[in-house]
């Protein structure tokens, strides 16, 4: 995440006291409740259409949902490659027609709307999708930072994939690229534990269970 980007979103962020650790188990039987409030189908209905009523427990299990959407073997991975080669090249047009499409596939990605972002930013400012794309990457962000955990004085941002620990290093203003990083494995994932001078961070990047 580039430091402009954080900076054009930052201020619309809103902080929260540290909360539990994320319980897993609950959020799979919640997003997977075809008769539930927080059925993953309808949260991403709302995500993509009106960011801004999902509240803060929507907006969690929608984040923390993605894993358990669909059934493991219907999973895919979504190639990002050409898209990013063409943000890279500044083919802001064509960068934006494949973000896009990326959505359609993958519509809670943090990396693709967060780029789209800087896209829309870059040359398409008035676009009807920027701002939508603004308010879905504040939703996604909130709700990682509205549920940091607290372990032996440390706050813990629990992502679920190593992108988005980049990301919201850089939205918080860490740069990652720039810290020496300890990893310690857990029955959840991965913590990364951050540290350049007095400046700490850390994460839990989340790995499924099969």
């Amino acid at each position: 995440m580039k430091k402009g980007l954080a900076i054009l979103v930052l201020f619309i962020f809103s902080f929260f006291k540290a909360q539990n650790p994320i319980d897993f188990d609950d959020v799979k039987s919640k997003v997977q409740d075809s008769t539930g409030q927080y059925f993953y189908e309808k949260l991403v209905y709302k995500f993509g259409y009106l960011p801004t009523t999902l509240d803060s427990i929507e907006s969690k299990y929608l984040y923390y949902g993605q894993s358990y959407k669909i059934k493991a073997k219907e999973k895919r991975i979504i190639p990002v490659g050409d898209f990013m080669e063409k943000k890279r090249r500044k083919q802001y047009k064509e960068a934006i027609e494949e973000g896009e499409k990326i959505l359609k596939e993958d519509p809670v990605s943090l990396e693709i709307i967060g780029a789209l972002i800087q896209l829309y930013e870059k040359s398409d400012k008035e676009n009807p999708l920027f701002p939508l794309r603004i308010n879905q990457f504040r939703v996604l962000v909130n709700a990682i930072i509205h549920n940091v955990e607290e372990k032996n004085d440390d706050k813990i941002y629990t992502v679920m994939s190593v992108v988005d620990e980049y990301i919201i290093g850089g939205v918080l203003d860490y740069n990652l690229y720039t810290m020496r990083r300890k990893s310690e494995r857990t029955s959840n994932g991965i913590i990364d534990y951050w540290k350049s001078g007095k400046k700490r961070i850390s994460f839990l990047v989340h790995y499924p269970k099969e």
